[in-house]
């Protein structure tokens, strides 16, 4: 099991397999978490630099605040605390919301489907049907915004 530590000193399990890869690093889920931290992820820097680790405190000491009118259909995930490594302390990330609490990652729902009739519409190996994805994705997240 690999953990991690927050800036107040908490001790954070992480799943073995990451929610999602990027560039940077990687997200990972949190294995029984405190209160405060439930339906949160971590991003993990596989190379932080000392401006990350700066632009990081920033937006933790100055959050993203939404209109009362909008805080029950959005959710804002932006850091919440500094991620140290365990052993020798030192910046490795940041501890954030998940967009929702069963969070996937993107590249889940664009995964291939079964063959169907109308999959070539949706093929990844195309610029249109990679579009048509994307787009299928802005279509459920704006049906639920507006609900």
């Amino acid at each position: 099991m690999m953990y991690v530590i927050t800036t107040k000193g908490e001790k954070l399990n992480l799943e073995q397999k990451p929610l999602g890869k990027g560039g940077e690093g990687e997200v990972y889920r949190l294995i029984n978490p405190p209160a405060q931290y439930r339906d949160c992820c971590v991003k993990i820097y596989r190379n932080p630099k000392q401006e990350v680790r700066e632009k990081i405190e920033f937006m933790i000491q100055n959050p993203v605040e939404l209109p009362s009118n909008l805080r029950q259909h959005i959710r804002v995930c932006t850091p919440l605390a500094l991620i140290f490594d365990h052993l020798n302390q030192s910046f490795k990330g940041y501890i954030m919301p998940l967009a929702f609490a069963d969070s996937c990652s993107l590249q889940k729902l664009l995964t291939r489907p079964q063959k169907v009739s109308w999959q070539w519409k949706y093929d990844l190996d195309t610029p249109e049907g990679f579009k048509r994805r994307l787009g299928l994705c802005q279509n459920i997240a704006l049906s639920i915004f507006f609900e």
